[in-house]
């Protein structure tokens, strides 16, 4: 944490950092006077359970209410600031798991009928939420609502953290580590999308379709997935027990975190530890090529010589490797549709991959060409199928809207995220510095026209 008032994880999707404040204790006061947000966690809410869903919105509805009651008393307790900057995560939740309502070409378009007019009851609430703000903010504020990229179909979960690993994992050793079902009658019967075992949640039902399932049951960083399914008897019951708030879906919300920001930014984070594809870590040292943790597109990292700890792959093999792999994975079909499952294949990072001073994540990012819940190999078979995952991904198109005195209506081209720091914070004055990337949008800054 920088200089200022800061909270954080309020309300958070999938907390990546403690609940916790600058001054100390913010976040308990608020807690205490607002309530928390009932839909904290909700990562692995799922698209599969109607009444969970039901409990879900109502938590993102009222969680996004509380949160901009929270945005008007900060902004009265502290008036001295010249920058105010909220995260609404309620668009990104609900979107997430109920895009499917919006996009008809889905393979779960079908699923949930409800699924459409629960997106637009979030949605209103986040309207609601962003009025409330600006018409408590100063006169001479300037509003900017913002999102940094978009929503579309999500492909990646499913090819990405599952199927791409495992097939590897079987190219590899010529085993499975994730057990089949019965393919050919799930293709005879017209490829329905398969539901998680009895409603669980989707990381558990797969996590016991593995070979070897993990021996430490999986619970999301958090402890409590276990009460998910308990009546709002029972999560009273746990509220006491536990001393601490339990959301909506049965995870307690933990209370703020008192370690100080130093320590609390040393802590690592792995997506290893939450993702499935971390199933498939303790084998990577014995693969000439490995799939890589991932929310989008699939990276896979060659394991080469001096590059990674216990790299098999010579540097003279490591341009022959990468097109060996970009061939096994073109070569792969969607069981649904017959067609090619990759949309696009990307070499990345320089020309030396033991570059030192290189920042090359992977080898390779594969882009998937639609939502995929089973691929077939003309020589390793039929990967799948499993469950799909979340609905809606990310996508590059984010927006933005400027209002303020002295901007004038219009529409802006184009610009990279880049430019939206250096827009802002040339709007708070012209003496401020600007961050080291993006310039500011000259359509902004120089004629003040709006977004």
């Amino acid at each position: 944490m920088g200089p200022g008032v800061h909270v954080t994880a309020w309300g958070a999707d999938a907390a990546l950092y403690p609940r916790a404040s600058q001054p100390p204790g913010l976040v308990r006061e608020l807690d205490a006077r607002f309530g928390v947000h009932p839909g904290f966690e909700t990562y692995d809410c799922g698209w599969h359970d109607p009444k969970r869903l039901d409990r879900f919105t109502g938590a993102c509805v009222t969680g996004a209410g509380r949160r901009a009651d929270i945005a008007v008393e900060m902004m009265h307790r502290f008036p001295d600031w010249e920058l105010f900057l909220m995260v609404m995560s309620e668009a990104h939740m609900a979107s997430e798991i109920m895009w499917h309502g919006v996009e008809p070409g889905h393979p779960l378009a079908d699923f949930d009928p409800h699924a459409r007019a629960r997106l637009v009851r979030v949605f209103t609430a986040i309207d609601d939420a962003v009025g409330t703000i600006v018409a408590a903010a100063p006169e001479d504020a300037v509003i900017v609502v913002f999102s940094l990229d978009g929503m579309r179909s999500s492909p990646g979960d499913v090819p990405s953290l599952v199927l791409l690993p495992e097939l590897l994992h079987r190219h590899a050793f010529g085993t499975p580590k994730l057990r089949d079902i019965d393919a050919e009658a799930w293709r005879l019967a017209g490829c329905p999308p398969l539901l998680p075992r009895r409603g669980r949640p989707w990381r558990v039902d797969l996590n016991e379709r593995m070979v070897e399932p993990p021996s430490e049951p999986w619970t999301h960083r958090v402890p409590g997935y276990h009460a998910a399914r308990l009546s709002p008897l029972g999560r009273r019951i746990q509220k006491l027990r536990k001393g601490m708030e339990i959301g909506v879906l049965g995870i307690p919300v933990p209370p703020e975190c008192t370690a100080d920001p130093e320590t609390l930014d040393a802590v690592p984070d792995s997506a290893d530890e939450f993702l499935f594809i971390g199933n498939y870590r303790e084998d990577r040292r014995a693969m000439r090529a490995f799939a890589l943790p991932t929310f989008g597109g699939a990276y896979v990292r060659i394991n080469l010589e001096g590059r990674e700890q216990s790299g098999i792959v010579p540097l003279d093999e490591f341009d022959a490797e990468c097109t060996a792999v970009e061939s096994l994975i073109r070569a792969c079909r969607d069981v649904r549709t017959g067609e090619p499952i990759v949309e696009s294949v990307q070499r990345l990072g320089g020309a030396d991959p033991l570059d030192p001073n290189g920042d090359r994540y992977a080898d390779l990012l594969f882009e998937w060409s639609r939502p995929i819940d089973a691929f077939e190999h003309p020589d390793l078979g039929i990967i799948g199928p499993v469950p799909l995952n979340r609905s809606g991904a990310h996508s590059d198109r984010g927006f933005a809207w400027v209002s303020g005195d002295g901007l004038t209506a219009g529409d802006v081209p184009m610009h990279s995220v880049l430019d939206l720091p250096p827009t802002i914070v040339r709007l708070l004055g012209d003496d401020k510095p600007l961050p080291p990337a993006g310039a500011p949008i000259p359509e902004l800054i120089g004629t003040r026209a709006s977004l």
